[in-house]
């Protein structure tokens, strides 16, 4: 089939291109049918399994004691000693760093690159027995990173795929791992029972396996499993078997694999951490604690499961509060955040939110516990929501459209294979009337074309003459827009251009009290402003802004405050207060009123945005010649659909304030177009756990 393709397709292409020479068409035909079968056959260097299998072991000791750099170094030092790496030994390469940074980085973009790697490598020997194997097994690992990124759809298709390739192998042992993951997601989807089924079956599958350490050490990750698994659905007694039959099975196993202690402790420590839950559902809290006591000094070590240490300590903390030790719960809660701003995990978050809840509830401390309850809530719903497209999954129906969608591929091909051998016997019959037809053809073909080059150069023509008159409309449109924009800028500069004359004339007044000359100098300044922001909106849309910047000397931190003295009206009337932390003073050369307007804007933002009551903070830093001033609020925070659209001219990116106060979407735009002027920055970040810090940066 594949020569018979490539007659085809080496045809086609020496047709389009070699038509009137017959003889260089001949000759590019066969020259390149014996380049393809060349590389068809072409031989693969070899892999180096007794070497690098080592090598792969010694960076995962380097890893789980905690030199990440030193076992990435000696990785990628060892794989180039080798003069001729076969792609085996470069999946083994890949496949370590895409579970490093999978299960314990998290970082599911580079955790997709690598298995994509991994793919990538053994595609070209996915049809070789040797490969059966490592390419299924790249497939379940890229349905694992799809499962993390919610992509549902693609991970079972990447999971069935790797299905179909162990059954090539007709290895039952391979299945266990397709198995595997199938009782996953039906545990994530909360059917635990079928869970329990698929755990059941991989255990099965793996007994066929030869006695190595990953397969040992996965089946007693299944009985633990399984214990979970009725625990969920409160099955006690069937839950605590299978718990005590993984902690048999290790017992079995750990001395033929002395060498993997540590991870022999872990599986203790995660186990210990769930037949704890069997013995507080028994109120056999004692043994609980101990029990919850021996997990964590276990795993919280360097290069243990710290990620189920997380979860055991705040089952420890949950046990405190039963039994009134608050101060117990309240340091073990505190040192799991210390954790989870270190190593964050979902699950773990959620369970320290709700603890932390009931802490603050049981000790009496309102405020803080309807915070955290609002904040566990907020996080509740937000998995829940990410997780709506896996619970509506049905996995036999997805098993059973691929299924009906490989046989319908299987049959297509099988339909292409007769089509090819039946075009493979006419191609030869016919392939000298083919280019006897060459000369004749390319003649009308010139003739037609040349028919068709004077239709298609009227056309163009024509097409021209319609563009032009477009361009023409274009500018018309454009001055029209122009002008209205200029009588618009020029009615609203006359009123305010009053008020400001007005203002200045009343400061003249001897009998005026001091409290309403403050405000007619704001209503002044204000007006001035006003009158700077229309001339910057007009050179802003008419791009007429090209005169130069007049700039003075100016007290950075004056500024800060004079603006903060104009908006602390704004401020009072939501209960907001405003906290300015200088500690620095800097003077810098820029336009005063234009670095004025950018930080009123942002501060005006920072109220606008924020709930009643909270406080909003200024400060300024001095880092690499340059000044950076921080606008830090926390309210509503910018939504990641439209965080990259907020600087925009006439943004939609445009939100209610939260006391329902409009919002142009201007002032951002202009203050970029300020501080880009001054050679600046300006931008914003997430304030956590919500807010906004907005900034810029001026060079000294």
């Amino acid at each position: 089939m594949y020569l018979i393709n490539t007659l085809i397709i080496h045809y086609n292409r020496a047709y389009a291109y070699f038509a009137r020479t017959r003889f260089i068409y001949l000759l590019l035909f066969f020259s390149l049918n014996i380049f393809y079968c060349c590389q068809y056959f072409s031989y693969h260097p070899k892999d180096h399994p007794e070497f690098f299998d080592q090598v792969i072991e010694t960076a995962t000791n380097l890893k789980e004691s905690g030199k990440i750099d030193s076992c990435f170094i000696f990785l990628n030092s060892k794989y180039k000693q080798i003069k001729t790496p076969g792609p085996g030994d470069l999946f083994k390469k890949y496949n370590f760093f895409r579970y490093y940074y999978l299960y314990e980085k998290r970082d599911f973009n580079k955790a997709i690159m690598y298995t994509d790697s991994s793919l990538k490598v053994l595609e070209k020997y996915a049809d070789q027995k040797s490969y059966y194997r490592d390419y299924a097994t790249a497939n379940f690992y890229k349905g694992d990173v799809y499962f993390e990124l919610k992509k549902y759809t693609d991970a079972f298709q990447s999971i069935y795929k790797g299905k179909l390739i162990t059954e090539k192998i007709k290895d039952p042992c391979f299945l266990g791992d397709y198995d595997y993951r199938l009782a996953m997601v039906c545990y994530k989807q909360l059917n635990y029972l079928d869970a329990v089924k698929y755990f059941k079956k991989a255990i099965n599958d793996f007994t066929f396996c030869k006695e190595e350490f990953i397969y040992s050490f996965q089946k007693q990750q299944l009985y633990d499993n399984i214990g979970l698994s009725f625990s969920k659905v409160n099955m006690i007694d069937s839950a605590h078997y299978y718990y005590d039959r993984a902690l048999e099975y290790i017992d079995k196993v750990e001395p033929v694999f002395q060498d993997k202690k540590i991870h022999f402790e872990t599986a203790k420590a995660v186990i210990y951490g769930n037949l704890a839950e069997i013995f507080i559902s028994l109120s056999l809290r004692d043994t609980a604690e101990q029990l919850l006591k021996n997990s964590i000094s276990i795993n919280v070590r360097k290069g243990y499961a710290n990620l189920d240490a997380q979860l055991t300590q705040i089952k420890l903390a949950d046990l405190y509060m039963e039994t009134s030790r608050f101060d117990k719960a309240d340091k073990l809660l505190k040192d799991v955040r210390v954790s989870l701003d270190t190593l964050a995990q979902e699950e773990a978050e959620l369970r320290w939110r709700r603890s932390r809840w009931l802490y603050f509830d049981k000790t009496k401390q309102t405020d803080k516990a309807y915070n955290l309850l609002q904040s566990y809530i907020a996080l509740r719903d937000t998995i829940k929501q990410a997780n709506i497209g896996l619970m509506a999954i049905s996995i036999d129906d997805k098993l059973d459209n691929f299924e009906r969608e490989h046989q319908f591929d299987q049959f297509k091909k099988s339909n292409e294979l007769k089509n090819a051998y039946i075009l493979g016997g006419l191609i030869f019959s016919i392939l000298i009337i083919i280019l006897l037809f060459i000369t004749w053809r390319n003649w009308k073909k010139t003739k037609r074309n040349l028919i068709e080059m004077g239709r298609l150069n009227k056309l163009v023509n024509f097409q021209n003459s319609q563009l032009e008159n477009t361009v023409q409309d274009l500018e018309q449109s454009n001055n029209d827009k122009d002008r209205i924009m200029k009588v618009i800028a020029h009615d609203l500069n006359n009123p305010i251009s009053a008020i400001v004359n007005i203002s200045e004339l009343l400061l003249f007044e001897e009998n005026i009290n001091p409290e309403h000359k403050e405000l007619l100098k704001l209503i002044k300044t204000s007006s001035t402003n006003s009158i700077e922001m229309i001339n910057d909106l007009v050179d802003a849309v008419l791009n007429t802004s090209d005169k130069e910047l007049k700039k003075v000397k100016v007290d950075i931190n004056n500024l800060i405050k004079e603006s903060v003295d104009l908006l602390q009206f704004k401020a009072d009337e939501k209960n907001q207060k405003i906290v300015i932390e200088l500690k620095t003073k800097e003077t810098l050369v820029v336009n005063r009123e234009k670095i004025m307007r950018v930080i009123i804007n942002l501060i005006v933002n920072a109220i606008k945005f924020s709930p009643s009551g909270e406080t909003i903070l200024i400060n300024m830093k001095k880092n690499n010649g340059k000044i950076r001033v921080n606008v830090i609020d926390k309210g509503i925070g910018i939504p990641g659909e439209i965080k990259d659209n907020v600087f925009d001219m006439f943004t939609k990116a445009k939100r209610l304030g939260t006391g329902g106060e409009q919002s142009f979407g201007l002032g951002l735009s202009i203050s970029k177009k300020i501080i880009e002027s001054h050679k600046g920055l300006i931008g914003f970040q997430k304030n956590n756990p919500h807010g906004s810090i907005f900034y810029f940066e001026l060079p000294l």
